[in-house]
């Protein structure tokens, strides 16, 4: 049997900076400059997000780096881009758990206990529970849902193909 071959959609990135590296790195890692991260995402976004890439670098004369290293640090800041946002849907997840949670509470406690207070109070518990469980409803189906889109489209940079061009 033959192998499917995987079709490859071409992103061309040109790059006229000399340096293409960033400031700074962690853990003696080398990452790749913001800018240059964000014009790859943002060109990446411009294509279906289930066709594979290759990223073709173009760099210009006087632009000269060392292909390994950029691979290096090309991985490096997509997978702390990817760790970033693993956090960031933990912290989603906690945040609209325990707001439904609290939304919850507050509806039972209002329904079942304070129905007889005055009605005015009454309405105001009954808002304010209705408030926390939108806000649950809220991050747990769109921030996070936003959030788990971003983690796979940098996921789709990592598995990009990459090759150089000058």
């Amino acid at each position: 049997m033959s192998k499917k071959q995987k079709n490859y959609t071409k992103l061309n990135v040109s790059i006229y900076e000399k340096e293409v590296f960033a400031d700074y790195g962690y853990d003696n890692h080398e990452l790749i400059d913001d800018t240059l991260v964000e014009t790859i995402y943002k060109l990446a976004d411009t294509k279906p997000i289930r066709e594979n890439l290759e990223l073709v670098i173009a760099k210009k004369e006087d632009v000269s780096f060392d292909e390994e290293r950029f691979n290096s640090a090309y991985k490096n800041t997509i997978l702390n881009k990817i760790t970033s946002l693993t956090h960031e849907v933990v912290r989603c997840s906690i945040v609209g758990i325990l707001l439904l949670l609290i939304g919850t509470g507050l509806l039972c406690i209002t329904e079942f206990l304070l129905h007889d207070i005055d009605n005015f109070l009454y309405q105001f518990a009954t808002i304010l529970s209705w408030v926390f469980c939108w806000g649950g409803i809220e991050v747990l189906a769109i921030q996070l849902t936003q959030l788990l889109i971003e983690k796979k489209k940098y996921k789709r940079l990592l598995k990009s193909k990459i090759s150089f061009k000058n």
